[in-house]
């Protein structure tokens, strides 16, 4: 009886399991057998029009119609803080950080941001993107809706920390950020959606202490906005938070977040809100990553559930490819990046990509599951240089008052790999202490030939501030590279072209793209990175020292020089100097010291410091590898 029963019944699931499927099959035939009665009740994708308005329109019934809005930050922005010094409340400070002093740098990048779901889409192919084409984690509605504040330009940033950090010390009470910059945005020509009006935005950071994102404030546009024209409009945040300009701005060159909160829609009479849940009711989000766009597409399920090629037809009709379970071409981006086992072998190969798969995490392989509105997919064709620039983490340091001691100091900037990038910049700052001065003369000089041959030995007491020289001579020639436990000369591999240069203002630049190219590393390896400043420093004695003779000339002679030289500077003499003892005996140099007291004086030794001390900011960005 039992056996019977569980054959009736494997017999019935079965049963239901096949007409499951017939009549999905059925579904999808009867879809293309409907009449324009059946297809004026239908709103497949959830856009607020019916099937056949759509295909009247000759639009795709299965693709959401909603205004496409093209939001990005400008590279225009400036930050203003003020406050009191602790120690003085009748003192007060501010100071302002203004990138359009940058629009007549022919450096000057001009940068826009991108949606969040592009960078995460990037940074996951980055992290198992030589293991499979498929990459999955959480994502969020923000991923989509969000737009992130391009990188800093690093040369104008660490610029700013040199000059401003030093604000959020413990001596100085702050009391007020005022943040100013400007947005774009572009409603793309529609005949549905000429237009748009009454924009409402918000902007966020993220708070590093509570590891969450925290609003800071929002602005709307009452004005209306046409297609196809880019507008661009100003902002400005009060109150802003002291973590978002100290611990983003200032110690990880990141910024802010701007999201649309809403805007009405005067061809429908609604807000886009509401056309957005209508859309998200029935659709499944797909994101198009290019080298060329980035653009979201809405998916209509009619409340169902897709697989990933029926998807793919409804976006790309037949221009794409699937082969061996493996998305490699779309139009005409195709699979052309060949196998790699580190990241860094990539940063070259700005043309080759690769299609990568991003969605949320599922139970099985992405072609066998089928997609409901809850889930989300990017695809996106990633080159090899995009690869191999995605950023694992951030190691950021910055000294105030780097100096070398009595010898010399070793200052960490961290630890980087073969697939990170350095920046950092070098401030001169003060200079200090005895200063070592050697002022080569002669007598009876023919050329550069003499018959006797003298330095002047002399120390300068000095505490001043100074600028590096152009030559890369003096100080700057003795603050090296320390790579591990090698040492090497910056000045040096500047004129060797394995680092990059640039002057901002006073200060010096370096950027590092391959510490390769200065050491040869191991790739599985992490590498210290340390900045050596070197105090010059010795002991020697001051006054006229006698160094060499012309041959076949006579020491009698050159004493006489060297006491008449001490005699007229009233300085004294090294007893440093070549042949000294001989010196002494000579004639000349006794009847000095028996007819004139005093006039012949031998110097001592002394140590000289030539302190001098630097504002160091650096960055060590490490790729994913």
């Amino acid at each position: 009886m039992h056996i019977m029963l569980f054959i009736i019944s494997f017999f019935f699931f079965i049963g239901c399991s096949f007409k499951s499927s017939e009549d999905k099959n059925k579904t999808m035939k009867n879809y293309q057998e409907l009449t324009a009665n059946d297809l004026i009740k239908i709103d497949s994708d959830g856009d607020m029009l019916n099937d056949l308005d759509e295909q009247e329109k000759g639009l795709n019934p299965f693709i959401a119609n909603i205004p496409e809005l093209q939001i990005s930050f400008l590279q225009n922005y400036s930050i203003k803080a003020e406050g009191i010094e602790r120690n003085n409340p009748s003192s007060r400070w501010e100071f302002t950080i203004d990138t359009k002093v940058g629009r007549n740098d022919p450096d000057f990048k001009y940068r826009v941001g991108g949606i969040l779901i592009r960078d995460k889409s990037l940074e996951s192919a980055a992290k198992i993107g030589k293991y499979s084409i498929h990459t999955w984690d959480d994502i969020e509605d923000n991923d989509l809706t969000w737009v992130k504040y391009p990188a800093i330009d690093p040369s104008f940033y660490h610029n700013q920390v040199i000059k401003n950090i030093h604000y959020f010390d413990e001596e100085y009470d702050l009391e007020k950020i005022t943040l100013q910059f400007e947005n774009s945005i572009k409603l793309l020509s529609s005949k549905l959606y000429p237009a748009i009006k009454n924009l409402e935005l918000s902007f966020y950071y993220y708070d590093y202490e509570r590891e969450s994102y925290e609003r800071i404030g929002s602005t709307k546009i009452e004005r209306h906005f046409h297609g196809g024209i880019n507008e661009t409009f100003e902002v400005t945040l009060e109150s802003v938070p002291k973590n978002l300009i100290y611990e983003n701005y200032l110690k990880r060159g990141e910024f802010i977040f701007s999201k649309i909160d809403d805007f009405e829609i005067p061809s429908l009479s609604i807000k886009y809100s509401q056309l957005l849940a209508s859309v998200k009711n029935k659709s499944l989000p797909v994101v198009y990553n290019t080298p060329l766009e980035s653009k979201i597409y809405y998916v209509g399920l009619n409340s169902g559930q897709k697989k990933f090629e029926e998807i793919l037809q409804h976006l790309f009709d037949k221009n794409y490819t699937i082969e061996n379970d493996e998305l490699i071409k779309i139009y005409h981006f195709k699979n052309d990046l060949k196998d790699f086992e580190n990241l860094s072998e990539l940063k070259n190969k700005e043309k080759e990509g690769k299609w990568f798969v991003f969605t949320n995490k599922l139970r099985m392989n992405y072609l066998d599951h089928e997609f409901n509105n809850k889930n989300i997919i990017s695809l996106s064709y990633v080159t090899g240089k995009e690869l191999s620039q995605q950023s694992a983490d951030k190691i950021f340091s910055y000294r105030k008052d780097a100096y070398g001691g009595n010898d010399f100091i070793i200052y960490p900037l961290g630890i980087a790999s073969t697939n990170s990038e350095v920046d950092f910049q070098i401030f001169p700052k003060r200079r200090w202490g005895k200063k070592f001065l050697k002022n080569k003369l002669g007598f009876l000089c023919r050329e550069k030939s003499c018959k006797c041959h003298y330095d002047i030995n002399q120390f300068i007491e000095r505490d001043e501030q100074f600028k590096f020289e152009k030559s890369l001579e003096g100080e700057f020639s003795l603050i090296h590279l320390m790579i591990n436990d090698d040492e090497f000369e910056l000045k040096k591999l500047i004129e060797e072209k394995k680092i990059n240069v640039k002057w901002i203002n006073d200060a010096l630049h370096i950027n590092i793209k391959s510490i390769s190219a200065i050491k040869e590393l191991d790739n599985n390896e992490e590498h210290s990175l340390s900045i050596k400043v070197i105090n010059n420093t010795g002991v020697i004695q001051q006054g006229v020292e006698f160094t060499k003779m012309a041959e076949g000339y006579s020491l009698f002679y050159c004493a006489e020089v060297v006491i008449r030289a001490a005699y007229d500077r009233k300085i004294s003499i090294s007893s440093d100097s070549w042949r000294f003892d001989e010196l002494t005996k000579q004639r000349s140099w006794r009847n000095w010291v028996k007819y004139c007291r005093n006039c012949v004086r031998l110097s001592y030794r002394e140590q000289y410091n030539e302190y001098f001390s630097i504002a160091l900011s650096a960055l060590i960005n490490n790729f994913h590898n």
